[in-house]
C-alpha cells in the first residue's frame, strides 16, 4: 500500500512535529457544545490531534500494518479537518489546535497567528 504523491511521508511528519504534552481536549471540550455548528469540525480536530500523537509515537517498523492503519488515520483526519470550513471562533480555535499539532519545530508566522488565535479564545495549547 503506497502513500499518496501529496501527503508527506512518516520521516517528514517526524521530523516536523511538535507533541504538545497536555491532552487534546484541555481547552476545547467546553468548545464542543452539541448545539454548537461546528460541533463535528472540533470532534474531528481533536480526533486528528490524537491520530498524529499515536501516529509519531508509533515506534515499530515504516511501513508495516500498524503503521499504515496509524497513517492512513491520521491521513483522514487531515483531510477532513483541511476541508472544513468553520462557522464560528469555537471552531476556528479547534482548527488552529489541530493545525499547531503539525507545525514544525521552527515557530513561523503563521504558527505564532494560530497560537494567538487559541490565546484570544480562552484556549490552551
Amino acid at each position: 500500500m503506497a502513500k499518496e504523491q501529496n501527503t508527506p511521508s512518516r520521516r517528514a511528519v517526524l521530523g516536523g512535529l511538535v507533541v504538545a504534552t497536555t491532552a487534546p481536549a484541555a481547552g476545547a471540550a467546553s468548545l464542543a457544545d452539541a448545539s454548537d455548528p461546528d460541533a463535528e469540525l472540533i470532534r474531528l480536530c481533536n480526533q486528528h490531534i490524537l491520530n498524529t500523537r499515536a501516529y509519531n509515537s508509533y515506534k515499530g517498523k515504516e511501513e508495516d500494518a500498524d503503521d499504515l492503519r496509524l497513517w492512513a488515520a491520521y491521513c483522514a483526519t487531515d483531510d477532513a479537518v483541511s476541508a472544513a470550513i468553520p462557522k464560528t471562533l469555537a471552531g476556528v480555535t479547534a482548527k488552529a489546535r489541530a493545525a499547531l499539532e503539525d507545525a514544525s519545530q521552527r515557530v513561523t508566522w503563521g504558527e505564532a497567528i494560530l497560537r494567538d488565535i487559541v490565546r484570544i479564545a480562552g484556549g490552551a495549547y
